[in-house]
């Protein structure tokens, strides 16, 4: 995971004191992904930014396995599990 991983219910409590229903929530440090689960928990939109690839991926297998929905590629409209494949090829 990720070294300061924060709880999620801690994240959504603050979501909802600063937000309305479908706001955009930005998480220039996305790292493990908590303010996205909990965004997506609470009916909000995470925007994240993270430095580091092997972060995202994190994220992207975390959000996947919590809610059970392929993530998609905006651009490709490839599923994340269809890039990795490609990533092993190259």
């Amino acid at each position: 995971m990720h070294p300061t991983v924060k709880p999620v219910q801690m994240i959504e409590d603050a979501i909802l004191d600063c937000s309305n229903r479908g706001d955009y929530i930005y998480d220039p440090f996305l790292g493990s992904g908590t303010a996205m689960v909990a965004s997506e928990n609470q009916g909000r939109i995470c925007c994240g930014v993270e430095i580091d690839p092997e972060y995202i991926d994190v994220t992207i297998n975390r959000m996947q396995r919590i809610f059970n929905l392929p993530v998609i590629h905006a651009e490709t409209g490839k599923t994340y599990d269809e890039i990795k494949i490609e990533r092993k090829e190259a």
